[in-house]
């Protein structure tokens, strides 16, 4: 659209003044970074490379790893803002991707999306691990809640039959 193209490339002013770019909204962000992904995908997926040794061109790893750091970044802030606190685990593991991204720009493009795919379950695996007591006191919490109020509830029926 016209608005995608004065803000990828600053008008031409015959003035001696800076051309001015324009903001992008959230829609045409969030449009570009989905082509972008689309375009990592499709370089990957496509039929006629004749090998996984084709690597990402420009700024393409850093959509692939940029989307998930910005999901990350999300669910930390959403984390700190919900609960108040922040997990430095999160945090962790956002730097991490952070740090591989200089390492995936020298992989093929199967190469990065292996690595990414590996390194996110691995992280998944650790943080369930880490969680798991948590989410046991959680459920155990849960139950007995739930017991204590269909005895209240039994208790009513009762009273009032």
């Amino acid at each position: 659209s016209e608005s995608d193209r004065a803000a990828i490339m600053p008008s031409t002013n015959t003035n001696r003044q800076q051309p001015r770019r324009q903001r992008l909204s959230g829609h045409q962000l969030t449009s570009r970074v989905s082509l972008g992904l689309k375009r990592v995908l499709t370089t990957i997926a496509e039929p006629t490379v004749p090998s996984f040794d084709d690597s990402l061109r420009g700024g393409e790893v850093y959509v692939l790893y940029g989307g998930v750091i910005l999901y990350l970044l999300a669910v930390q802030g959403f984390e700190q803002r919900a609960l108040h606190r922040a997990d430095r685990f999160q945090m962790a593991r956002i730097l991490l991707l952070v740090a591989l991204i200089p390492v995936a720009g020298r992989l093929s493009a199967f190469g990065a999306l292996a690595l990414l795919v590996m390194v996110t379950i691995a992280v998944i695996i650790a943080q369930s691990i880490r969680t798991r007591q948590l989410r046991k006191r959680v459920r155990t919490s849960r139950l007995k809640e739930q017991r204590e109020l269909e005895a209240e509830e039994t208790q009513w029926r009762r009273r009032h039959q």
